[in-house]
């Protein structure tokens, strides 16, 4: 597993204050965070300064015997086109600069004149690098090496640094960089000395690096001047240190290194040994070197700018300076270019554009371009979006020690972006940045401990580490201390202390935090502050949260701290609908369909509550399916709703799963499946579903798609009794009644019944109405039978309806009332009980109402067998032969058969 390489024990990634004064000019709002992840968005870290950025090529005067083998010849054509600035042979050209058509003629005619002098070898190999013919130069600078020409060992560790010969090695380049800096070579020992610096191809060492820029400095060199002054300036303790850094400065302009100019700028910016700050000559210094050609005074004046610090503010200006800088190779104006082109500031938006500078930046290891180039491969912003090398890039910036970069690889490992999941490696990487006061890093650990994602939950654990990210001002740690102070998690409750932290991460400007602390003063009466909190919300609706939105559209429909106004409640759902809001967007359908506050469009209705489905919202999809399910023409389609419905049953929604196991039980909508049955049941019943837990409890009590065992159906009617659910209360009391399972207690039983029947469970009055008719628990009580028959068949139970009608037709319990038998015979026959339908047709056909009515009878008689009553159809052919039919029985004494309950009633279970 690749684990997170130690850094060096000293290695400071901070920035020097001094450099920091310099360069730290960008206002937040330039370089703030980019949502790319769900938790977190992506940083402008800190500005990369001059101590860490890739050397400019001024090297200084060196002597002849350095770059010659052989004794030189006389000035040749070459050394004016090709040699490096400062040796004996002309002024010298840096190698950007170099003509490259003349310089290769020239130097090639020179190398044919003159084959042992190795300088003209070594010239030429810079005319080849200019041509990019890379091959040709490493031939011609290795001949000019090997013989000694110590510019020739410096290009080619150039070469090897910059990966053009055969890979990139920056082991080897420091190799060739030391063989030149050992013989005393000013710009290798500062190419070294920066390696040195960044730990790169050396092992970090800060003070070796300073003894090379000493030593080049000491030489006259003037980039070794410079950097030698910036350090002296800002580990300055006396008048000396800054006399020191300043003459420093000076020899490097004089040497012809604008840097010196702009050195000698940011100390009058800053004020030194006690002077005051001199802005109107700093800015003229600043503007004199970039001039001159300094990279970094142009990227100076960009930050100035930017920041409306002495110079009013203008981004178009800071564009340019920035955009001069880059083109002159300076990294961190590359970078902050990028951010302008990324963010449209000053310049046109151009994703590509930001992009190709981030990796130019990149490319010369500015880390947190590495970190931004990375960021754009995340997004597929202006590359295309390749998480592998989001990845590859973010571990760059990371293993050279960029603590943000820590954070985002932590990130990357835990989530599986770019590279398998491997939470513990996630885990190691953000307890590394959290170490180094990472506060993001210190955050999302808290958010880890709070949701025991990765690590042992524990809500202590997680207060400290959103304490410590709060204390740092992280908005996402104080939003979280907030939360946890409110729930009372891992701490007691105190609301007034949630109320602080969350007002801390509002002042910020995060919405989600605005949105946190207008519900906490709306919510709780000890903080209540009704205008206050509604001023939050609408901050955060404002800033665009579609929580505070969603809430504002709920406040307007309840008319709490605003005027009732369902209109504005339409427009904040569109608003957080818009935003992918689940619970708004079918709020909307809903407001669509009800012409509520909007005017009705039921296909705007339906796309919003198919858009809040495919989102994935479960509520969504359970509604979805039962409209599908029960709607009416074009909009049924059952097929359609059953796949809803099972994926929301999937997200753990407990009423899809119920359905599901009625659809598969009773073969509605889909083929009749037992097994299919029992699992959705389980599904649900196992999330306390009483509906889904009576259900099975059913299907185990008759063996449907399982052996019967009556034990598992009592456990389950149990369970669901405990929540005092009507049906498994009555389940219980027919096993008391009857002995099923369980000793017979009828006493008890009937304690059930009446428990179920409270709930308002029919069938339960239904059975407490057979335990008095046929005295189960005392004595026999017609009337009181009677009583709950008559409950049961008002409140629509069929069963009810035809038995208290039978009852009425034989006067047990009262009178005979057969008028009032045939009304609730009707009332179970419109519900479609084919017996009621078969008993009607026998008080037709025996003339009980009056007249016998053959024709009515066989009406009656053909809608029960066409129910399924086969008594019916008997009777039905009966009628229909002169031989088989019955005399009037109007005056009769007795009943026929039909209408008698001829046996004891049994128990009702639904």
């Amino acid at each position: 597993m690749n684990r997170p390489a130690p850094l060096a024990p000293n290695a400071p990634r901070s920035r020097p204050s001094w450099a920091r004064a310099a360069f730290g000019l960008l206002v937040a709002a330039v370089l703030a965070p980019a949502a790319v992840l769900l938790f977190a968005g992506w940083p402008e870290p800190p500005l990369m300064d001059f101590m860490e950025s890739p050397d400019d090529e001024f090297p200084a005067p060196f002597p002849a015997d350095a770059v010659t083998a052989a004794g030189p010849p006389g000035m040749d054509e070459c050394d004016r086109l090709a040699a490096p600035p400062g040796t004996e042979w002309g002024g010298g050209v840096v190698l950007e600069r170099i003509d490259a058509p003349a310089a290769m003629a020239a130097c090639e005619g020179a190398v044919r004149r003159h084959p042992e002098t190795m300088r003209f070898k070594a010239w030429l190999g810079r005319a080849y690098v200019r041509t990019e013919r890379f091959g040709d130069a490493a031939g011609a600078l290795h001949e000019a090496a090997d013989r000694g020409v110590l510019d020739a060992k410096y290009e080619l560790g150039r070469l090897a640094e910059a990966g053009r010969m055969e890979g990139k090695d920056e082991t080897v380049a420091a190799l060739l960089y030391e063989e030149a800096a050992d013989s005393g070579y000013p710009p290798a020992e500062v190419a070294l000395a920066r390696l040195y610096e960044t730990g790169r191809g050396r092992p970090y060492d800060p003070a070796a690096a300073l003894r090379l820029y000493r030593s080049a400095a000491i030489k006259g060199h003037p980039v070794g001047q410079f950097r030698l002054g910036a350090y002296l300036a800002d580990e300055a303790r006396t008048s000396t240190d800054f006399l020191r850094a300043g003459r420093l400065f000076v020899a490097a302009e004089k040497a012809g290194n604008p840097d010196g100019t702009f050195g000698l700028a940011i100390m009058r910016w800053q004020g030194h040994d006690g002077a005051e700050p001199d802005r109107k000559q700093a800015l003229a210094l600043l503007h004199k070197a970039a001039d001159a050609g300094s990279a970094r005074a142009h990227d100076m004046l960009g930050a100035i700018l930017i920041d409306d610090e002495g110079a009013p503010r203008d981004p178009e200006g800071a564009a340019e300076q920035y955009r001069k800088a880059a083109e002159l190779g300076y990294p961190p104006a590359q970078r902050k270019l990028a951010v302008m082109l990324q963010r449209g500031l000053g310049v046109p938006q151009d994703h590509r554009a930001a992009a190709e500078w981030y990796r130019k930046a990149a490319d010369h290891y500015d880390l947190s371009a590495q970190l931004a180039l990375a960021e754009m491969y995340g997004r597929g912003q202006g590359v295309e979006k390749n998480p592998e090398k989001a990845f590859l890039w973010c571990e760059r910036a990371a293993n050279a020690g960029l603590v943000d970069a820590w954070y985002y690889l932590g990130e990357m490992h835990r989530l599986g972006i770019g590279t398998p999941v491997d939470k513990e490696q996630g885990i190691d990487w953000l307890r590394r940045a959290a170490a180094r006061k990472h506060s993001r890093a210190q955050a999302m650990l808290g958010v880890l401990y709070a949701n025991g994602d990765g690590v042992e939950q524990d809500d202590e654990e997680a207060l400290a580490w959103f304490q410590k990210a709060a204390m740092q001002d992280d908005v996402v740690g104080q939003r979280n201390l907030g939360m946890l102070l409110e729930l009372g998690r891992g701490t007691a409750q105190d609301l007034e202390e949630a109320l602080h932290w969350y007002r801390k991460g509002a002042e910020q400007g995060e919405a989600l935090t605005q949105f946190f602390l207008g519900r906490l003063l709306m919510r709780y009466a000890a903080v209540r502050d009704v205008p206050e909190g509604r001023r939050w919300i609408e901050r955060a609706a404002e800033h665009g949260e579609p929580e505070a939105q969603y809430l504002l559209s709920k406040l307007h429909y309840a008319g709490i701290g605003v005027e009732r106004d369902h209109q504005q409640m339409v427009a904040w759902l569109v608003r957080a609908a818009e935003k992918d809001h689940p619970e708004a967007q079918l709020a909307l359908a809903d407001a669509l369909s009800m012409g509520d506050g909007v005017e009705r469009d039921d296909a705007a209705a339906r796309r919003w509550h198919r858009r809040a489905a495919e989102g994935g919202y479960a509520q969504a999809q359970l509604s979805l399916g039962l409209l599908l399910l029960f709607g009416e023409g074009g909009n049924r389609d059952p097929v359609e709703a059953v796949s809803w419905l099972e994926r929301a049953a999937l997200q753990d929604d407990r009423q899809a799963q119920w359905i599901l196991g009625m659809l598969f039980a009773e073969g509605r909508h889909v083929e009749r499946d037992d097994a299919q049955a029992i699992r959705w049941y389980s599904m649900a019943a196992d999330q306390a579903d009483d509906r889904a837990r009576h259900a099975l409890g059913n299907m185990y009590r008759t063996g449907r798609g399982v052996a019967p065992d009556m034990d598992r159906a009592l456990a389950l009617y149990t369970e669901a009794a405990n929540q005092l659910y009507p049906p498994s209360l009555n389940a219980i009391g027919i096993a008391l009644a009857t002995g099923d399972g369980i000793p017979m207690n009828r006493r008890l039983a009937l304690w059930y019944f009446e428990a179920a029947a409270d709930g308002g469970f029919a069938p339960a009055h239904a059975n407490m109405g057979i335990m008095h008719l046929y005295g189960y628990a005392g004595a026999r009580d017609s009337r009181l039978a009677l009583q709950h028959f008559q409950k049961a068949a008002d409140e629509w139970d069929m069963v009810a309806q035809r038995t208290l009608g039978q009852l009425y037709l034989t006067g047990e319990g009262k009178a005979r009332n057969v008028r009032a038998a045939v009304e609730l015979l009707s009332k179970a026959a419109r519900q479609g009980d084919a017996r009621s339908l078969y008993l009607l047709g026998l008080v037709e056909e025996h003339g009980l109402l009056g007249a016998r009515n053959d024709a009515a009878a066989a009406g009656w008689y053909r809608a029960a067998a066409d129910a399924g009553d086969g008594a019916a159809t008997q009777r039905l052919q009966a009628l229909e032969d002169p031989a088989r039919r019955v005399p009037s029985r109007r005056t009769a004494r007795t009943l026929p058969p039909g209408l008698v309950i001829g046996h004891p009633l049994p128990f009702r279970y639904d």
